[in-house]
């Protein structure tokens, strides 16, 4: 039971192994593969560890191709993930307490990061999208608008980050930001 406990994957790790798939498996192929064959690939060619292949949500996984993001993915004129940036940001953006925010004043704080997922569509809209596994309540499962504002108010100065950063890569701030929960298997407008 112990040795069972102790290679139990982490919620960290899991997560960590699904962002690594979600970043170098082939869209193209997964039209015509299962996300079990892509891991393989992705294992064999050495993107991906044994372990973190192993333990992938393969149902998960096979959601995100059937998607409504993978459809957007499909359809854009441009993909670019794992893009990585460094911005400076004020550091009273990065609170929602008032008073700290006064005090903070012009101090600002150097983020680095990646983003998960940028798309540019055709229209030469941009869409910033970040995934998220975080577990999921049944009622958020049911009323996803639940989902959307937690992941907002957990995630949100992150996405913020990170759109200021797609509006310094690019001059031109996002037209959209989702959130893509694997565990509900959509996208969410925040």
């Amino acid at each position: 039971s112990l040795l069972q406990a102790q290679d139990a994957p982490s919620a960290t790790e899991v997560g960590s192994a699904t962002h690594a798939f979600l970043q170098f498996c082939n869209y193209e192929r997964l039209k015509e593969t299962t996300t079990k064959e892509e891991a393989e690939r992705l294992v064999a060619e050495g993107f991906m560890s044994r372990r973190a292949a192993d333990i992938l949500h393969h149902k998960q996984l096979e959601a995100f191709c059937k998607s409504d993001l993978m459809a957007l993915i499909q359809s854009a004129q441009k993909v670019e993930r794992e893009l990585k940036f460094g911005i400076l940001t004020p550091m009273r953006e990065l609170t929602q307490n008032a008073e700290l925010a006064a005090q903070l004043g012009n101090e600002t704080l150097f983020v680095q990061g990646s983003i998960d997922l940028l798309l540019t569509m055709p229209d030469g809209r941009l869409i910033l999208v970040d995934y998220k596994t975080d577990s999921l309540s049944e009622e958020e499962r049911a009323n996803p608008a639940l989902l959307a504002a937690r992941l907002k108010e957990r995630h949100g100065h992150q996405l913020t980050c990170y759109a200021e950063a797609v509006r310094d890569l690019l001059g031109k701030a996002p037209d959209e930001v989702r959130i893509y929960s694997l565990p509900l298997g959509k996208s969410l407008l925040i």
